[in-house]
C-alpha cells in the first residue's frame, strides 16, 4: 500500500512538473554528452532534446533552450541556467532568430541566413554592433553525407556526418567555428562550437537557427527511416 501510494505521489510530482515547463522551470536536467562524443576543444556544446536542447558546454555552464510553453506572440525558445532565465529567442522564419534579454525586451542580437545554391550560411549582428559571418558548412567527417549541408538532399541519408562552417570577423579573419553532428533518428544532433567568449548567447541561438534549417530540409527529404517525407521526428513543421 505505501509503495502504490508513492508511485501516486511520483507520478503527480511528475504531472505538475510537466506543467510548469516554461514557468517555473521545473524540469530535470538531462544527462551531459559522453566525453567521447564531443569535439574536446568546443568551447560550446549542445544537443537536441525532447522539447528543446540541452547545452552542455558553454560560457554560462551547463542549461537548457526550451521551447517555450506558449505560442502566438511570445518567444519561441527560453535560454535558461542555474534557474535563471537568460534569454528570449524569437525564430522569426526558418533559420532566422532574435534574441532579447527576457520575453518582450528590445532585440540584442540576430541570426539571419543566407543561402549559397541552396547550402546555408549566416551572418550574426552582435549586441555590440558587430557582424560575424559563417561559411557554408562543409562536410568534414562521419556518415556518407552530401559535402555541403543544404536544401538539396533528396534523402535523409544524405545528412548524415559532421557539417561545419568557419566563423569570420568582417574582415574576414578567422574568429571561431561551429558545426553539427548529424546521424541516424535514434542520435540526437549535436551543436559544438568556437564562439566569441563576450557573446554567450551567439552559441544558444546558432543552434536554434541552425536547427530550424535541418528541421525545414528533413521535412523535404525522403524519409528511408519511414519511406516517406517528414523529417527527423516526425511531419509537420517545428517551431517555424
Amino acid at each position: 500500500m505505501a509503495a502504490h501510494r508513492r508511485r501516486g505521489i511520483d507520478t503527480r510530482r511528475r504531472l505538475v512538473c510537466a506543467l510548469a515547463i516554461g514557468l517555473a522551470g521545473c524540469v530535470v536536467a538531462p544527462a551531459p554528452l559522453p566525453p567521447e562524443r564531443v569535439d574536446p576543444g568546443a568551447t560550446f556544446v549542445a544537443h537536441r532534446v525532447h522539447g528543446g536542447f540541452a547545452v552542455d558546454r558553454s560560457g554560462v555552464g551547463r542549461g537548457a533552450i526550451d521551447a517555450a510553453a506558449w505560442r502566438g506572440s511570445g518567444p519561441s525558445f527560453l535560454v535558461r541556467a542555474d534557474g535563471r532565465t537568460l534569454a528570449a529567442l524569437d525564430l522569426t522564419g526558418p533559420a532566422s532568430v532574435a534574441v532579447r534579454s527576457a520575453p518582450g525586451a528590445p532585440i540584442v542580437a540576430t541570426v539571419e541566413p543566407g543561402w549559397d545554391d541552396q547550402a546555408i550560411r549566416f551572418a550574426l549582428r552582435m549586441p555590440d554592433g558587430s557582424v560575424l559571418r559563417t561559411d557554408t558548412f562543409q562536410h568534414v567527417g562521419g556518415g556518407a553525407g552530401a559535402s555541403v549541408l543544404g536544401r538539396r538532399a533528396p534523402t535523409t541519408l544524405d545528412l548524415y556526418g559532421v557539417y561545419r562552417a568557419e566563423l569570420r570577423d568582417a574582415a574576414g579573419a578567422p574568429a571561431g567555428w561551429f558545426q553539427v553532428r548529424l546521424a541516424p533518428p535514434a542520435e540526437p544532433p549535436i551543436f559544438e562550437g568556437v564562439l566569441p567568449a563576450d557573446a554567450p548567447l551567439v552559441g544558444p541561438a546558432m543552434v536554434v537557427a541552425l536547427g530550424s534549417e535541418i528541421d525545414w530540409i528533413e521535412d523535404h527529404a525522403i524519409d528511408v527511416h519511414r519511406g516517406t517525407s517528414g523529417g527527423r521526428f516526425g511531419s509537420g513543421s517545428r517551431g517555424r
